[in-house]
């Protein structure tokens, strides 16, 4: 997530579909956080903030999440 990153809440959400897609994509990120990746511990749950109402700005911001992801996915945890 981008450093000093400020979203603002919505009383609704843009479309039910934006609302749907943001849900979905939201819940796999929580898997992989959950399962993998507590690196995104932070970004995920300042996300799932905005839920129950999001626009399009939150919908970038996650994308950006994802993009993240997958530009880090060879790396593992050394132990």
């Amino acid at each position: 997530m981008k450093v000093n990153l400020k979203l603002d809440k919505r009383s609704e959400p843009s479309d039910t579909n934006t609302l749907r897609e943001y849900q979905g994509m939201l819940g796999s990120l929580m898997h992989a956080v959950v399962s993998t990746r507590p690196d995104l511990v932070y970004t995920a749950c300042y996300l799932a903030q905005f839920a129950s109402a999001p626009g399009s700005e939150h919908l970038d911001t996650l994308k950006y999440a994802y993009h993240y992801l997958a530009g880090t996915s060879d790396y593992s945890i050394v132990m």
